[in-house]
């Protein structure tokens, strides 16, 4: 790494917005708290890494431990949670995992290089409702929820293990070893198998059945060991799982029933750092490159570029597709591309 940019010895006004989907307009903005960050930042990030949530009555913005917020959507502050201990992340990298929702909680991952934790939030108050320890250095991975067994669980990756959660309890439920060094992709579901990748120190891409209990390290439904994704998530689409290879213009696709070869390494030329997540939509998989070119191809077991699109900015944020309309969050700009009426 680069190392750290020690950002955090100054007051930082930590600023939440809200846009008009239709012209950009600024609808309102609030600077949520101003303060000392707990922790510097990667050169290729800020303090507001994590992504916002809402569930169509409130958006819930996270700057990690400098403060959860809750907002209704016009604006109004409802709650806000600043009581949190300082994190310390590896190599004072900073803060970047986003919360995951369900139900009337919120569920807010603490991995750094102190006493890491997950820990669920009631959506309408901020009040911790249960808090679980967790044996783990820093990770940047997102977690999913996902109902197996007609019970929620909580799927999280982590460097030591990856692991389940009762949604309701906190309580783990299985857990498993094989992932490596600091893992940032969040983990996919296809029925009761979860799927999860890092490529930090080794790559890894590790399948197992959710509804085990205990550790089921040895009990992997199929690995791969290539190729595998550091920062992007997985995409999964019908049965085909898309992944990127460690940060570059590789993609590979997998079959994810069983691991098995779709295609492997094909190589988007141009795009030399990927940071965001592919996403797919209408038949079509949108790779974006932090250069800011994206690639559609065919969400397809043939590989096939359908077309080369590029904004002429840095792109780290993974694209938002909203009915006809791409959402791109770029260094500078917030673009929205649409099809000419």
């Amino acid at each position: 790494g680069r190392g750290r940019t020690p950002t955090n010895t100054t007051d930082h006004q930590f600023l939440v917005m809200c846009l008009n989907r239709a012209d950009g307009e600024i609808l309102w903005q609030d600077v949520a708290i101003t303060k000392k960050p707990n922790d510097s930042h990667h050169p290729d990030h800020g303090f507001a890494s994590a992504s916002p949530i809402t569930n169509g009555k409130h958006v819930y913005f996270s700057f990690g431990s400098n403060g959860i917020f809750c907002y209704d959507l016009a604006g109004k502050q409802v709650w806000k949670r600043t009581d949190f201990a300082p994190v310390k992340t590896r190599a004072g990298f900073g803060e970047g995992s986003s919360m995951a929702i369900a139900g009337d909680l919120l569920v807010v991952p603490w991995d750094h290089e102190g006493d890491s934790r997950i820990e669920a939030l009631d959506m309408k108050t901020g009040e911790t409702k249960w808090s679980t320890p967790r044996d783990e250095p820093t990770t940047w991975s997102t977690p999913r929820i996902v109902t197996v067994a007609g019970k929620q669980q909580i799927i999280q990756s982590g460097e030591n293990f990856s692991r389940g959660y009762d949604l309701k309890t906190g309580k783990e439920i299985w857990k498993s070893s094989g992932l490596s060094t600091r893992p940032v992709a969040t983990p996919v579901v296809d029925g009761n198998l979860g799927i999860f990748a890092s490529s930090r120190r080794g790559a890894c891409l590790n399948a197992y059945h959710l509804d085990k209990e205990g550790d089921i390290s040895e009990e992997a439904a199929w690995k791969i060991t290539s190729k595998t994704p550091d920062c992007p998530s997985l995409l999964l689409s019908e049965n085909r799982l898309f992944y990127i290879s460690g940060n570059s213009g590789v993609v590979s696709c997998a079959n994810v029933k069983n691991g098995s070869e779709i295609f492997a390494a094909q190589r988007l030329d141009g795009l030399r750092g990927i940071y965001s997540s592919p996403v797919a939509a209408n038949g079509k998989v949108f790779i974006t490159g932090r250069g800011g070119k994206t690639f559609v191809i065919d969400d397809a077991e043939k590989f096939n570029v359908v077309s080369k699109n590029d904004i002429g900015e840095k792109v780290d944020a993974t694209l938002a597709l909203v009915d006809d309309q791409i959402f791109i969050r770029g260094a500078k700009h917030l673009f929205c591309v649409q099809e000419k009426k």
